[in-house]
Order: C-alpha cells, then structure tokens, then sequence
C-alpha cells in the first residue's frame, strides 16, 4: 500500500509528538521507500516502532538486548551472532553492529527486511502470511510453538495500525510544522485522610 511522506510522518509525530515535522518526514521517507520495495503498509512499520521505541532511535532495552526504533535484537545480527555473550563481552565487531542498529536509517531498513523475512517464514510454517501472523513471528512467537499466530502483544500493534488507518481515512492526521511542546509530569499527591 502506497501512503505519501507527509501522511506517514504525521503518524510518526502522533506516536512521538516532540519529534519534529523535519525528523518525522526524514522518517517517513525511509519508511515508504521501504513500504513499497516490501509490499507493506508503512502504517505496519510506524506502529511497530510506537510500541517498541516511540520513536527514540537511541532506545537500548533494559536487558541491553535490543536496539535502536524497532528494537532488533542484536545477537541475532551480523557478527553478534558470533559472540557467546554480546550483551557483556560484545567484539569489536559486534559493537559495530550496535552502533549500526541505533541508526535509525538502518534501524528501518533492516526492520523492513525483518518484515518480509516474518512473512517468508509464517507462509513456508502455515501457508499464510497475514499481517497478524507475521507481527507474531516478528516478535518471536515462533520459538515458543505458536507459529505465527496472533497475540495480545500483536493485537496491540494491529489496534494502533486500524486507528491509524482509521484517522488518516477521516482526514485527521496532520503534519504538524511545530513539535508539540514536551508535557512536564507532576506528581499526583495523594489526599491526606
């Protein structure tokens, strides 16, 4: 599915709405060039990185397992995959492939492979690749038996996917020139009894 640049980069920004219309369009590029070589939604993509990253390109999880937007989790790329423990003891190429991955350039591009690589294996497990299934066997559902079936994880991604189709169907979603201004959270004080 074909979605324009300024379409895409205004669902980057409600997902991350500190982010400027410049970083989000710069986004969006990457995302549809990659969209139409893979024959996704870039809808898929940008709902994907809302729940792993919110769009923070330097996210690191705290088990120093997966990087960058999409969270890919390092010990299955390049030379990680070499390492006995590339969380700890990383070589000096696994770290390369670290740095790599907190480009989030690359971080999209190697996400987007990670989708049509979902999608191969969920067609060669069940003859099927829907877009349920293949999320699944993104997140790994696949190593604990459950071949590229849905789950509460994806449901969530589909839930944020379907509203973001749904708002930019009703002419909702709007580039905005300006980031929002970042919301300073206080602390709720509880009532003294």
């Amino acid at each position: 599915m074909v979605r324009s640049v300024i379409l895409i980069a205004a669902a980057i920004q409600l997902s991350q709405p500190g982010m400027s219309a410049k970083q989000a369009k710069g986004y969006a590029t990457v995302v549809q060039q990659e969209a139409k070589k893979r024959h996704f939604d870039p809808f898929s993509l940008v709902a994907i990185i809302h729940f792993e990253s919110w769009w923070k390109s330097n996210a690191i999880s705290p088990s120093g397992e997966d990087y960058g937007l999409s969270q890919i989790r390092m010990r299955f790329v390049g030379a990680c995959r070499k390492d006995a423990d590339p969380v700890n003891n990383p070589s000096k190429a696994c770290k390369a492939v670290k740095a790599s991955l907190l480009s989030p350039i690359y971080n999209i591009r190697y996400a987007s492979a990670h989708i049509t690589r979902s999608r191969a294996f969920c067609r060669k497990k069940v003859g099927r690749a829907t877009y349920h299934g293949w999320l699944a066997a993104w997140q790994g559902s696949h190593k604990r038996g459950k071949w590229c079936r849905k789950n509460k994880h994806t449901t969530l991604r589909i839930k944020y996917r379907g509203k973001l189709v749904k708002l930019a169907n009703q002419g909702r979603l709007k580039l905005r020139n300006k980031a929002k201004p970042k919301k300073k959270r206080v602390a709720k004080r509880r009532p003294k009894r």
